[in-house]
């Protein structure tokens, strides 16, 4: 009998948010999941970068229920990403359109994706997520 791998599917980790001000994506504890992608989409008037970051915080104890996050004693570390993750087409420059970020054998405990408005930027952004296992 094979044992299914765990995966975790977040259609909505950003919903149109509004993208002329800087945007945090909430922590995802991923230590159970190695794989992870990240389908953005946005529209016309969208100007800025895209951040991921990383942390190997313990869980912060529960402020509301079903909500986790990292205490903070070690706060976020940016990740450097790779030529593929920084051509034209993954930096939103003003014109409507789309990138798939996909991170294999990720070691840290908890993930994040973030967006750095540029200056005059509009329109909105939005963000599918998935976790997998090996």
């Amino acid at each position: 009998m094979s044992v299914k791998a765990p995966a975790v599917f977040k259609p909505l980790y950003l919903d149109a948010e509004d993208a002329s001000a800087n945007i945090t994506g909430d922590w995802l504890f991923i230590e159970d999941f190695t794989n992870l992608g990240f389908q953005a989409v946005w529209t016309e008037d969208v100007d800025g970068t895209f951040l991921f970051e990383v942390s190997n915080d313990d869980k912060a104890p529960v402020v509301t229920p079903g909500v986790v996050a990292p205490s903070g004693r070690l706060g976020p570390s940016p990740l450097t990403l790779p030529d593929s993750m920084t051509v034209d087409a993954a930096i939103p420059a003003g014109t409507a359109g789309n990138f798939y970020f996909g991170f294999n054998q990720i070691e840290a405990r908890w993930f994040r994706m973030s967006f750095v408005a540029g200056d005059g930027s509009g329109g909105t952004l939005s963000v599918g997520a998935s976790l997998k296992g090996l």
